[in-house]
């Protein structure tokens, strides 16, 4: 009982797919958001959690996703083809990670994880002409948490993205209407204090 997996396989037909894009009317003015219906798209894909106990205390997990999303019609949809990309699919994401747990006696257990992740290279935006390719990134985080023996106070100390990457989120390519493009970052390095009580 110390090995959990759970894969999982899926397949799906999506129907009536509404996409957003940006209209400019002729002439000039500003851009207005507009829905479009891009039709349909068909999309499967593989999925892995897993988790060891490997020694009292210490467990490690990890999970693992990969997607296949593509469309089989684009409707009336203007701006994307069928081999355009769907937005914010990423082929394949996963993370790795392990905690470990010790009793300090009478006051309560303290607990240290530390998970790593990726999440693949994904386009911002459902349409062609204003898309970016947002590059995979990587992550690191880190905990540390102290339980009182109740179980129903703790206060953890935390960190994230540890190696502190630059990456990107989200973004818009205006380079064919203002001669730029807008990136979303990603949020930098960061360390801050939880305090939980479960009533």
């Amino acid at each position: 009982r110390k090995l959990t997996i759970n894969p999982a396989a899926f397949y799906y037909d999506w129907n009536k797919i509404e996409v957003q894009a940006v209209y400019f009317p002729p002439g000039g003015g500003a851009g207005v958001v507009v829905l479009q219906n891009a039709g349909a798209a068909e999309g499967k894909g593989f999925e892995l959690e897993w988790s060891y106990v490997a020694a009292p205390g210490l467990k490690v997990f990890g999970n693992l996703a990969t997607l296949d999303l593509h469309y089989t019609s684009i409707g009336t949809a203007t701006g994307i083809t069928l081999h355009s990309p769907l937005e914010r699919a990423p082929d394949l994401t996963y993370s790795i990670g392990a905690s470990y747990t010790h009793e300090i006696g009478s006051i309560g257990d303290v607990t240290a994880s530390l998970n790593y992740s990726y999440e693949g290279e994904q386009n911002s935006t459902p349409t062609d002409s204003d898309t970016l390719i947002l590059p995979g990134y990587h992550l690191l985080n880190g905990r540390l948490e102290w339980t009182l023996p109740s179980q129903r106070y703790s206060i953890a100390l935390f960190a994230t993205n540890l190696t502190d990457e630059h990456y990107y989120v989200g973004g818009v390519n205006y380079y064919s209407n203002v001669g730029a493009a807008h990136y979303d970052l990603g949020r930098p390095r960061e360390f801050g204090v939880t305090v939980q009580a479960k009533f």
